[in-house]
């Protein structure tokens, strides 16, 4: 098996770093801090084997685990580099009023709704693949066309697991009604119902003085007809602040199927 192990959140070069804020270079490296680890275990069992042990007694492939992990990252490197895009696309919007206005009159160029695309696909399905993972190491009973993020943590957190723990039962709350939930209504919309619909909106303040600029929007519920615009969900923080929670919850997933490989030889 031929997965080595994997570094810094870096360009195709691999030498630039992504130009994201400093805390999701801060929470990618804390992510492998989990991930890799795995990695090297894995490397080290397969000089002598093709599959191992885990601590439910299932026997898996290393080859397809590694793939499937690996893939996990991949996504999540995606995902950063879309949103590097985004990032400074917006922060070019918002430098005087004057790019703010010109924002909200220009039409929106097709690689916007692209890498709006990328980020919403790929860091979700990103939760997905580390479902599956963790499908292949454990019984769950789940049908094999049923296995997604949410299945496999609603077996974690029910009567029937062995796994449960506060830390699954907060991600099982935020995937049931809290940012989880509606990060995945967004991606559905994004993702299955053509391009991203954004809004833009200039206030002046005349008490305050003061002028409010809100730059390509979310709606408040991408299900709701006609949409609404009541939060101001700015697109670029909003994806910032996903994925800054999202490589916590990936930390703590990739923790939890490092406990689930036994020591024992297969």
């Amino acid at each position: 098996m031929e997965n080595d192990e994997v570094s810094r959140l870096v360009n195709d070069s691999q030498t630039d770093r992504v130009n994201v804020p400093e805390i999701v270079h801060s929470k990618w490296d804390e992510m492998l801090g989990a991930y890799n680890p795995i990695i090297a275990k894995i490397n080290q069992i397969t000089r002598s084997s093709p599959t191992f042990k885990t601590s439910s007694e299932r026997i898996v492939d290393a080859n397809e685990f590694a793939s499937r992990m690996g893939s996990a990252i991949y996504r999540l490197y995606w995902a950063c580099k879309s949103l590097e895009w985004i990032m400074d696309f917006y922060g070019k919007h918002t430098k005087s009023i004057d790019d703010a206005q010109r924002g909200m009159t220009e039409a929106l160029p097709d690689i916007f709704n692209f890498n709006a695309d990328v980020f919403f696909s790929f860091a979700y399905s990103a939760l997905d693949i580390i479902a599956e993972v963790i499908h292949m190491m454990i019984q769950t009973g789940i049908q094999e066309d049923r296995v997604y993020f949410t299945s496999v943590l609603n077996f974690l957190t029910s009567s029937r697991s062995a796994y449960v723990d506060d830390t699954l039962k907060d991600l099982r709350r935020e995937s049931d009604t809290g940012w989880i939930h509606e990060f995945r209504q967004h991606r559905k919309f994004v993702t299955h119902h053509g391009t991203l619909r954004t809004r833009s909106q200039f206030k002046y303040i005349a008490k305050d003085h003061t002028i409010e600029i809100n730059l390509y929007m979310l709606p408040d519920d991408p299900k709701k007809r006609p949409p609404t615009y009541m939060k101001k969900r700015e697109l670029a923080p909003y994806c910032l602040g996903v994925i800054v929670k999202e490589l916590d919850v990936v930390r703590v997933l990739f923790e939890f199927v490092g406990k689930l490989i036994s020591d024992k030889p297969v």
